[in-house]
């Protein structure tokens, strides 16, 4: 049995203890970045209240897989940076590894998507269906070939070990 969680679950470590009473194997939150600064520049204050390799390391400790997605954010960061990020977490056995790695999608007629059309951070041409979370479909602080090869090559984790 697992469960959806959002990240002020683990606020209460009690939470962690009785969702290992109830038979809970695995819990899912969006860990969403390891970078306390770029969470808090998208308002997701949850996740810098606590440390994410902490919280990975008590459930873990606690007997539940800990699963989450991360945000490969490459409109508002560099290549460079988020490739620390994924070594941060290749260099700490003691934590899971992302369940799926997703870049920002500016669904129609969010609050994000009129961030983005106001930035004009939306590629021409972009279609909804391309909305899916792995076609780049914002600019980028690198260039765009550069984004569309360090997101090709980190499906694979190619060239990590």
């Amino acid at each position: 049995m697992g469960g959806l969680v959002t990240s002020d679950f683990f606020f209460k470590e009690s939470n962690v203890k009785m969702a290992v009473e109830a038979g809970c194997l695995t819990l899912f939150t969006g860990v969403e970045s390891f970078d306390r600064d770029w969470n808090m520049q998208h308002n997701k204050k949850q996740n810098g209240v606590r440390p994410q390799v902490e919280i990975i390391q008590g459930a873990l400790e606690a007997g539940i897989v800990f699963m989450y997605g991360l945000m490969i954010d490459l409109s508002s960061r560099t290549i460079a940076n988020v490739r620390e990020e994924i070594e941060l977490i290749l260099d700490k056995p003691q934590i899971t590894l992302p369940t799926y790695l997703s870049m920002p999608i500016p669904i129609p007629v969010t609050p994000y998507f009129y961030e983005c059309l106001d930035g004009d951070l939306i590629l021409p041409g972009t279609k909804v269906r391309d909305l899916d979370a792995t076609t780049l479909c914002l600019r980028t602080v690198n260039s765009q070939r550069d984004a569309v090869d360090f997101m090709d090559s980190l499906t694979t984790l190619r060239g990590y070990r």
